[in-house]
């Protein structure tokens, strides 16, 4: 450590802090420069994270080559590099332990790809559109534009949701009939809607399921596969064709109600 600091007099004396100082502020221009130029030559032969992943990678291994040149022009040796960083890192330990545990998740998230650049995810109940994988935090672009940063530890500790990993969603949609609804009327209509419907799919088929009995009348569930970009078009669509076409038929869904009866 003393012998780091000893040398601190002759570097800035013989102008070797200006040239480290120039050298490293090309160096870090050059580094996401390069990574960039890396990131889109990659992402034309491969997918977005992919090529986010080596334009990372390109970065980072320009800028320890950077920082090997600065010490070379310093003349610092490396023990004494490695003796202040020792003292350091004892320091700083406590504050940084919470940085390197969300680079190494960076990391891992980088290799494992639990989701992708462009991914819908739904974290904690928060959803949105994955923007950038960085080394200490992942970014979302939620649905209603707001940005949301979370700490790439807390992705790889707990369940993350990935909504768009498939091509397809299965789509659930729930009915109350009356008590006195014909169900086997109720689920041909509800069928019929669902299979002249654009965006279902015919494999898997759509089917129905009564699932129980209550206070209101018959619940009966509708089951149906559709692109996932379309997903909320239809979950929409579907409610409201399937309603009007009960209502045509005569077929009225329950809600619930309560009677009251005053015996005064």
């Amino acid at each position: 450590m003393k012998e780091f600091f000893q040398q601190l007099p002759g570097w800035l004396k013989s102008g070797l802090a200006l040239k480290g100082l120039i050298l490293l502020g090309l160096g870090f221009f050059a580094a996401q420069v390069l990574a960039r130029m890396a990131e889109k030559a990659a992402a034309k032969k491969s997918e977005k994270h992919t090529a986010m992943m080596i334009g990372k990678v390109v970065y980072y291994a320009v800028i320890v080559l950077v920082l090997a040149a600065a010490l070379d022009i310093f003349n610092v040796k490396l023990t004494a590099i490695l003796a202040a960083a020792g003292i350091m890192s004892v320091a700083l330990g406590f504050a940084a332990q919470t940085s390197v545990a969300n680079i190494v998740s960076g990391f891992f998230l980088l290799m494992d790809r639990p989701f992708e650049i462009d991914d819908v995810i739904d974290f904690e109940g928060q959803q949105g559109t994955v923007t950038s994988i960085d080394l200490l935090s992942t970014k979302l672009r939620t649905f209603d534009n707001l940005y949301v940063r979370i700490p790439n530890e807390n992705l790889i500790k707990n369940k993350i949701v990935n909504l768009t990993r498939y091509k397809t969603r299965r789509l659930c949609l729930h009915f109350k009939l009356g008590p006195e609804t014909d169900i086997a009327a109720a689920k041909k209509i509800i069928l019929d809607a669902a299979r002249g419907y654009q965006h279902t799919l015919a494999d898997p088929h759509p089917f129905t399921v009564v699932q129980g009995f209550g206070e209101s009348g018959t619940r009966l569930d509708l089951f149906l596969w559709v692109k996932g970009e379309a997903y909320l078009q239809s979950l929409s669509d579907l409610n409201e064709n399937i309603r009007r076409a009960l209502l045509a038929r005569g077929i009225r869904l329950a809600f619930p109600h309560r009677e009251i009866i005053n015996k005064s």
